[in-house]
């Protein structure tokens, strides 16, 4: 994280780490704080600093949605930050150089929308320059961002191609379900609902044909195993106990066994 020192940089990295809702392009707000290095006590009062110290806009620079809690029978709040603001957010969690580039960024922009009289005012034609060249690096670095999303999307798009055979590396929904019951005690309910709602869940590795003739050339969806590990994995970390034979996650809605 130490190299994060534009916003450029910021960008590039929450698409490596695999944050970014290519479809919304948005990035849900307890992965923003881990990615960033934040403490994830109290999530909620976490995001608000964020979102005071920024001077953020609700349905601008974030949207708030809301989800009823069963356990505590209280409406959870949930926080997606657009891609732009997320970045802000990532750089200023830097080291002073970046805290300090996010500043010329800003001043940058300052400048380049100010009126045309505002222009004529820099010292000379040297400080003219400097705007302008300012201007086309941020123009250059904000088209490598584009380029990587293009790339992203371009690779998430041919993963939902259908498949003539299941990949050896993937397996079906109802194989998850009977493996991460058999490792973790799960219900299978858990398990649909954490590998299809959750944001930092894998995306499926593509569609295969069903080779079976009474299924009428349907397909079914497949991910990939190595992902499904790592998604169950954290998705084990973050449950918190309830009772003896009971488990609760803050986007589960009523508890569950968990071994």
């Amino acid at each position: 994280m130490n190299n994060v020192t534009t916003l450029a940089e910021a960008g590039k990295y929450l698409v490596a780490h695999d944050v970014v809702d290519f479809e919304t392009m948005q990035v849900e707000g307890k992965q923003l704080l881990e990615v960033c290095g934040f403490s994830l006590t109290n999530v909620g009062a976490r995001i608000m600093e964020q979102i005071t110290k920024h001077n953020f806009v609700e349905n601008t620079d974030y949207e708030i949605t809301s989800v009823r809690n069963s356990i505590t029978n209280r409406n959870s709040k949930g926080y997606h930050f657009t891609f732009k603001s997320s970045q802000h957010v990532l750089l200023a969690a830097m080291t002073a150089e970046g805290k300090q580039a996010r500043q010329e960024a800003i001043n940058l922009k300052e400048a380049v929308d100010a009126p045309a009289q505002g222009l004529v005012s820099l010292e000379g034609v040297g400080g003219m320059l400097q705007v302008l060249n300012g201007l086309y690096q941020t123009q250059v670095e904000q088209q490598a961002i584009n380029t990587q999303v293009t790339t992203r999307l371009a690779e998430i798009e041919e993963k939902t191609i259908i498949l003539p055979n299941k990949p050896q590396n993937a397996e079906s929904i109802s194989t998850i379900r009977t493996r991460i019951n058999k490792k973790y005690g799960l219900p299978s309910w858990v398990v649909n609902e954490v590998v299809n709602t959750f944001a930092y869940a894998p995306r499926p590795a593509g569609q295969v044909k069903n080779s079976h003739e009474e299924s009428g050339n349907k397909t079914y969806t497949v991910w990939n195993i190595a992902e499904i590990n790592r998604l169950f994995e954290r998705f084990v970390r973050e449950c918190e106990d309830y009772s003896k034979t009971k488990s609760v996650h803050n986007l589960i809605e009523k508890p569950f066994k968990l071994l």
